[in-house]
């Protein structure tokens, strides 16, 4: 690391403060004059919730640390979720399994989180760096991304409402228990119209929901030509 101009950094959330103390003070012996902390949205939006807890940790700990040197991005929700979520049920029945399909959020491509990264790494001077809040460009449902994939894909895709006890077990299948639960109690919170959203810094600039799911067709089963 020695020498870098600088560097990103995403960590696991398992990581306590003795950890991350350790990471900054390696970074500042290294000498490294910009940090990129990927954090969450999450601490913004829902502090102290159990999704946002490791953040605020991380967040807490390296600022610390690191001072002006470090820049923090808060990303809200990846679009790549919704490929991890429902693309085994998309590819092998057509369908989307959710309790919430009118909830609203605010998806962005992990592209435009990159593009982020990197004009924080190449920004000019030595802080302070400003905490940046990353939103999509738009609300949107889950009810409105399956139609966007339906089209997209090429294929009709179905909504399955199912209860909050059974979304909370899907999602567990490939997430943590409390993590799966604290997502069910977010979505159930979120706003049912546009009227209802608050009024946040939108990313009109980044990267429309279908023009993620034409280059991320293959995540779901689907070659798309």
């Amino acid at each position: 690391m020695p020498g870098a101009d600088g560097i990103f950094v995403n960590l696991p959330p398992t990581l306590q403060e003795q950890d991350l103390a350790r990471i900054g003070a390696d970074l500042t012996q290294a000498g490294i004059p910009i940090t990129v902390l990927l954090s969450s949205d999450l601490v913004e939006s829902c502090s102290g919730s159990v999704m946002a807890a490791s953040h605020e940790r991380e967040e807490m700990v390296l600022r610390a640390v690191l001072g002006d040197s470090l820049t923090v991005l808060r990303p809200g929700m990846f679009m790549n979720n919704d490929a991890a979520e429902w693309s085994a049920s998309i590819r092998d029945a057509g369908k989307v399994f959710t309790a919430f399909p009118d909830a609203l959020e605010l998806p962005i491509a992990p592209v435009d989180i990159a593009a982020a990264a990197v004009a924080a790494l190449t920004a000019p001077g030595h802080g302070p760096h400003p905490t940046r809040r990353l939103l999509g460009p738009q609300w949107l449902s889950a009810r409105d991304r399956v139609t966007v994939l339906s089209d997209v894909l090429k294929r009709p895709i179905t909504i399955v409402e199912v209860s909050a006890e059974e979304h909370a077990a899907l999602l567990a299948r490939r997430l943590p228990e409390p993590i799966a639960r604290q997502k069910v109690v977010l979505r159930a919170a979120a706003p049912r119209s546009i009227a209802d959203c608050p009024d946040l810094p939108l990313g009109k600039e980044r990267t429309p929901y279908a023009a993620w799911a034409a280059a991320n067709a293959a995540a779901f089963g689907v070659e798309v030509r």
